[in-house]
């Protein structure tokens, strides 16, 4: 190559460099931030997801219809998303047992039950073989497959929400919902009373009293804390006055029982708003002698009314 070529080569090569690197720079990408990309998308699949769900909610369908969406979408929305689904199918498993407890009240139901399982305090899953009726028995396996379990309260099976099953769902909610579950739960598993008598001992409903004031001490206002309230109360009087065929003091001379005692200096000790208020029960007891009368019994009525004060101020 001649001296003139080479001048002519070495000009042009620096504006082909230039145009290069231009074209090079041009074709390379905005940085993109991926957390923003799947935050947003998200955001917008879940806005679709719960429009859709409210929409199929809106009409109060059966619960089956609830649990089939829920069940297919959960795991794709957030915690509080999860929170107004499982909230929905609650309020709606609740307000369908008036429904599902006059099919089981219609023909011979009752009795074909109380045949197949009378002394169990649920009726068994296990014996949905045995319900001949075929109406019936599609009717039990419905309710069982649809978070339902059918208890035994004064020689009749009822339906009530089993809350042990809706505990399935406790992965993809609020720990505020999941604690919520896990006290229905208790309850739903082994009632803690019925027909008028204590089903647990007064220990372990001092411990459900407990759990449910931990629980009162987180709750938002919503009605699942409401529901919570009432139970609390239930438990409180029951605990502090006893029931008709679980008293908390002999019939011979009213002296306090002796575990309904030891509960109540246990308790004490700790520090819940129920401990305070056990504290000055306690002081009226031996005031008393050790004896629960009736004017003390009137007097639990304030006690209990400071206590509750607490969680509703």
């Amino acid at each position: 190559m001649d001296k003139f070529k080479k001048i002519i080569c070495l000009a042009i090569l620096p504006s082909l460099l230039l145009v290069a690197c231009s074209q090079e720079v041009e074709e390379i990408p905005e940085p993109r931030d991926p957390e923003v990309e799947e935050a947003s998308q998200p955001s917008e699949t879940e806005e679709r997801l719960m429009d859709e769900f409210r929409e199929l909610a809106k009409d109060e369908p059966a619960p089956d219809l609830l649990i089939e969406w829920i069940d297919q979408n959960i795991e794709k929305l957030s915690a509080d998303s999860a929170n107004e689904l499982v909230e929905t199918l609650r309020q709606s498993l609740e307000l369908h047992i008036p429904i599902y407890e006059e099919e089981l009240n219609q023909s011979n139901f009752q009795e074909e039950l109380l045949l197949i399982d009378s002394l169990s305090e649920n009726f068994g899953e296990s014996k949905l073989d045995e319900i001949e009726n075929q109406e019936l028995r599609k009717l039990v396996d419905y309710l069982y497959k649809n978070n339902y379990r059918l208890v035994n309260l004064e020689g009749a099976f009822y339906p009530v929400v089993d809350y042990e099953e809706l505990e399935d769902y406790a992965p993809y909610l609020t720990d505020e919902f999941k604690e919520y579950l896990a006290i229905k739960s208790l309850e739903s598993t082994k009632r803690s009373m019925a027909d008028g008598a204590l089903i647990v001992d007064f220990e372990e409903l001092a411990k459900r009293i407990l759990q449910e004031e931990d629980y009162l001490n987180i709750a938002s206002s919503n009605e699942r804390k409401t529901d919570i309230l009432e139970d609390y109360e239930y438990k409180v009087n029951a605990y502090l006055k006893g029931l008709p065929n679980t008293p908390i003091r002999e019939d011979s001379n009213n002296q306090i029982k002796d575990e309904v005692l030891a509960s109540y200096q246990q308790i004490a000790s700790q520090d819940y708003e129920i401990s305070q208020v056990l504290a000055d029960y306690l002081e009226r007891i031996e005031a008393n002698n050790q004896k629960i009368d009736d004017n003390l019994l009137a007097e639990a009525d304030d006690l209990i009314k400071n206590v509750m004060q607490t969680f509703t101020d």
